[in-house]
């Protein structure tokens, strides 16, 4: 995994970054996670940072493979091409060339074949947080007390929860449907048939918590992140006291779960 630099200054704020993942009840590791500052010509210091969480489909082959790779090529690109375009164009370019290296991959190891990835990415540049994500990670702002969902959850089981909001559907219905753990998009060498891109940055404020999560996080309802967050004032506490609650449930088959926590704070 990419780590480097622990914290930045960008005008009155500062960032941290903390990670941590656990295997869960599964038999291999297939999340996987990554953060690098950007360095730039024109300041070397300057408070740019490209992070990214993958989570490698389950059910199929070397999700862990597809995951790692998506997300070194993302990070790879923010760098490379950071500065020479939009932000959003940056953005979509980076996950464009992590699904084509999904795809020659396949190509090159046939045994590959099936492999895909979620991924959640983004760049922090000064107070502004330009992100992208495909599939069914999660990016979550905590601000002043309170948890909100930043990104579309392009999954079968979102959808039925919009059919069921929208009373398309009946109660039974929603609580007995098939498949809602099925991934709607992807990145998996093949055309990405969902694309979560904002067109403009989220404006990050003092003491803002910025919580990038694979699905495993789902063991714990947003209540319990909330009170996570609460007990655990450092960026790294939080990150690793979200998998130890995990842990501690023991969910039967308790999918693999990693967290990447950014905390805004002032200089």
């Amino acid at each position: 995994m990419i780590f480097m630099n622990n914290f930045s200054l960008s005008g009155n704020l500062r960032y941290r970054i903390g990670s941590h993942s656990i295997i869960g009840d599964r038999a291999s590791q297939q999340d996987y996670y990554g953060y690098q500052h950007i360095k730039t010509s024109s300041n070397l210091a300057a408070p740019i940072y490209g992070l990214a969480l993958a989570d490698g489909v389950g059910g199929e082959v070397a999700g862990d493979i597809a995951s790692r790779l998506a997300t070194n090529t993302f990070l790879e690109l923010m760098s490379i091409n950071y500065g020479k375009c939009s932000r959003k164009k940056m953005l979509r370019g980076a996950v464009t060339t992590a699904n084509e290296s999904i795809g020659k991959s396949i190509f090159d190891t046939p045994i590959y074949t099936g492999m895909a990835t979620t991924l959640v990415g983004a760049v922090i540049s000064r107070d502004k947080l330009h992100w992208i994500s495909i599939g069914d990670s999660h990016l979550y702002l905590i601000r002043n007390g309170e948890i909100s969902k930043l990104n579309d959850d392009h999954s079968m089981g979102a959808l039925i929860d919009r059919q069921y909001e929208k009373g398309y559907i009946s109660e039974d219905e929603w609580k007995n449907a098939p498949y809602r753990n099925m991934i709607l998009s992807c990145l998996s060498g093949h055309k990405i048939e969902m694309i979560d891109l904002p067109k403009d940055p989220m404006l990050l404020q003092e003491n803002d918590r910025i919580l990038f999560a694979s699905d495993g996080l789902d063991t714990l309802v947003q209540s319990e992140i909330l009170e996570v967050s609460v007990q655990n004032t450092e960026a790294q506490n939080f990150a690793k006291g979200l998998t130890d609650l995990v842990s501690s449930i023991g969910k039967p088959h308790q999918d693999n779960t990693a967290v990447l926590s950014v905390d805004c704070y002032s200089s």
